[in-house]
């Protein structure tokens, strides 16, 4: 393979590995804490689904991101600068926690623990599997949004191997702009003919 075309099977083996790794994760993170959440015995669940509502109306911005990202956590140039942020998301953890209130009964939660069954077992063994449904509709929605992400490659990440294939094809495009608007033949007949011809 040329140097392109191994960078660019490279690519989508990063952006599948991303993608799948990321929607597991998140799917696991925000189906326990809506799980917590939807749970009765937690006497401050009202205020932090509350805490939780806030934060998906307000967001930090770039900057304080940027610096949790690269001072903080140290997450620059790192495969788990894709990961670690979406492990909770705001908006699947209201989601799954309304799937759980609404479409569990609680009885069965509550008669699985008068047999013994610790909440561990119950979130795996008896709401998950009840689960599947919202966990398919968030986890389409995560999956899909882990594949587009081409700003976080192009922000934190330097090292092309470690690049998924949004952001490589957003490079290439950029180049090809730049070239088309950029190129001293651009002004020349035979110049324009032949810059049709990029994509």
């Amino acid at each position: 393979l040329t140097k392109v075309g191994a960078t660019l099977w490279r690519s989508y083996g990063n952006s599948f590995f991303y993608a799948i790794s990321d929607t597991f994760c998140h799917l696991f993170f925000c189906s326990m804490f809506g799980f917590v959440l939807a749970r009765k015995e937690l006497k401050a669940r009202n205020a932090i689904a509350l805490f939780i509502y806030i934060s998906t109306l307000f967001n930090g911005g770039l900057a304080p991101t940027y610096i949790l990202y690269t001072k903080i956590l140290h997450l620059q140039n790192t495969i788990w600068v894709y990961l670690v942020p979406s492990f909770i998301s705001a908006g699947t953890v209201v989601t799954l926690r309304v799937f759980i209130q609404s479409g569990i009964d609680q009885a069965l939660l509550e008669s699985a623990k008068i047999d013994g069954a610790n909440e561990f077992q119950i979130y795996y063994k008896i709401c998950l599997p009840l689960l599947k449904a919202g966990l398919a509709t968030c986890g389409l929605g995560a999956f899909v949004g882990s594949w587009n992400d081409w700003f976080t490659g192009a922000m934190y990440v330097q090292d092309k191997a470690k690049q998924p294939i949004m952001t490589y094809l957003t490079k290439i495009e950029r180049t090809l702009n730049y070239l088309k608007q950029n190129n001293p033949q651009s002004a020349t007949p035979e110049g324009m003919a032949i810059l049709k011809k990029i994509p």
